[in-house]
């Protein structure tokens, strides 16, 4: 994940392990902060616990219809069942990596502050928040229910939130952060 900080230089994350990187634009590696939380091994119930979230989204989102193209670009709809049938057995034979990353999501705001989320305690699941000053300096946490990462940020502490009201209708948010 990448994001650019204000005077041009370049916040890098590995989502493995918790490392942030600070680099000049020829990739010269400035800065290194790192916090101490080690990756976590997926487990039986993991994958199990994903492919049931998986399973639940797409019973969700309603019928399935699948549209193929040919090779001859002829088309053709493969019928619900099938295609259900067909996404299912995707499902059940996904494969996992042998960690779960420590980081999910990374952004950087106008005032270089860098914001880094981390895995949450279940799959798919939110994680907290870390906001990290772009000279190293640890600035705080945010819990998953007091907030995430904003999804575009404004001038003057502005930043945009992409949401959906009851009728998964989508919309933007704007918000003012304010920082103590």
């Amino acid at each position: 994940m990448v994001g650019i900080l204000p005077d041009g230089r370049i916040a890098v994350v590995d989502s493995t392990t918790y490392e942030v990187k600070i680099m000049e634009l020829g990739g010269e590696v400035q800065q290194l902060f790192r916090r101490p939380f080690p990756p976590r091994e997926v487990t039986r119930r993991d994958r199990e616990a994903e492919k049931e979230r998986q399973l639940e989204a797409m019973s969700a989102s309603g019928g399935l219809t699948i549209m193929m193209r040919t090779d001859e670009g002829t088309t053709s709809r493969m019928a619900s069942g099938q295609a259900r049938a067909m996404i299912e057995s995707r499902i059940e034979s996904m494969e996992f990596a042998p960690e779960i990353p420590v980081v999910v999501g990374m952004a950087v705001d106008w005032a270089g502050r860098i914001w880094v989320e981390r895995s949450g305690s279940r799959v798919g699941g939110k994680g907290p928040v870390d906001l990290i000053s772009h000279e190293g300096a640890y600035l705080g946490t945010l819990s998953p229910g007091e907030g995430r990462i904003p999804d575009a940020f404004g001038p003057g502490g502005l930043a945009a939130f992409m949401e959906r009201d009851e009728l998964d209708v989508p919309r933007v948010v704007v918000r003012r952060l304010s920082f103590r």
